[in-house]
């Protein structure tokens, strides 16, 4: 947030498009699991786009800071990373890493899959490289 607080730069609508429409959809497939939808819960779409709006240019001004970041950095995301995140999923669910993964691939996950591993991957190297500086209450009160 502080790094996407301190540059200003021109987003890409589509991008931005694209965000929104993927979040109005899932509001909509959250209203579906609810017995409702978005017309019979009686919103506006286009009022609801303008609404969704601003998280979504949040969203993708990080996504572009981290691709950034991980870029420069040489993060990626490999096999090994995959197989890892796979194992580490089905110690929380109960299932086979293997069946996770051929549910991934059977429904066009193992993109989103990748993407979410290399934004943790650079968060993480986020934390670990930052530079912590120690300040008492009363400097932090002055600024």
């Amino acid at each position: 947030k502080r790094i996407s607080d301190s540059v200003e730069f021109e987003l890409p609508e589509t991008l931005v498009e694209s965000e929104i429409n993927s979040t109005i959809e899932h509001i909509g497939q959250n209203l579906i699991r609810a017995g409702s939808s978005i017309e019979k819960s009686g919103l506006d779409k286009e009022k609801l786009r303008e609404e969704v709006r601003p998280g979504a240019e949040s969203r993708v001004k990080g996504m572009m800071i981290l691709g950034q970041v991980a870029g420069r950095n040489d993060l990626n995301v490999d096999e090994a990373d995959i197989s890892k995140g796979f194992e580490e999923m089905s110690q929380g669910m109960g299932h086979d890493p293997r069946e996770i993964r051929a549910y991934y691939e059977a429904i066009n996950l193992m993109d989103a899959y990748r993407q979410a591993l290399l934004k943790e991957k650079t968060l993480n190297f986020l934390v670990e490289n930052a530079i912590v500086k120690e300040v008492n209450s009363s400097e932090i009160n002055d600024k």
